[in-house]
């Protein structure tokens, strides 16, 4: 199963429901998802994008990862179920990988301070993605 490496398309408050709408796209084509996400972390990658030099937060919900001695390699986005989405970090520590479950939107916030890649499993991204000519939706795909 491939991944598809996601950037940043757009970060708003969603008009349906006022929540925070993260939109990502596919780095390789023109495939995006939504994902929204809490207040607290639509404020922190504000800040990440818009000072990119501002002192790193910590999250303490994510203190027992200690980053002196493990690094960041990616998050994965590898579970869409019920119009939610499930992501892992993936940390480096003595020369081995270790999963995490995180919420998505934590997830996404400590990528972008690690700057670490935000990658998608394929079939997570055929079954989530929006529907790209009229930017409206999701698209129901059986994956």
């Amino acid at each position: 199963m491939g991944q598809a490496r996601m950037s940043i398309e757009s970060l708003r408050r969603s008009p349906l429901n006022n929540k925070q709408s993260l939109l990502l796209k596919d780095e390789a084509t023109e495939r995006y998802i939504s994902i929204y996400i809490g207040e607290s972390e639509a404020n922190s990658i504000r800040k990440i994008l818009t000072k990119p030099n501002a002192p790193k937060e910590r999250d303490p919900s994510l203190e027992e990862i200690d980053f002196k001695t493990s690094r960041l390699k990616s998050i994965i986005i590898d579970r869409f179920v019920d119009n939610v989405f499930y992501t892992k970090l993936i940390i480096e520590r003595d020369n081995k990988c270790h999963e995490l479950r995180c919420q998505t939107g934590k997830a996404i916030v400590l990528a972008l301070r690690q700057g670490a890649p935000i990658l998608i499993d394929e079939v997570v991204l055929n079954r989530a993605e929006l529907n790209s000519v009229f930017g409206r939706g999701i698209k129901s795909k059986e994956g």
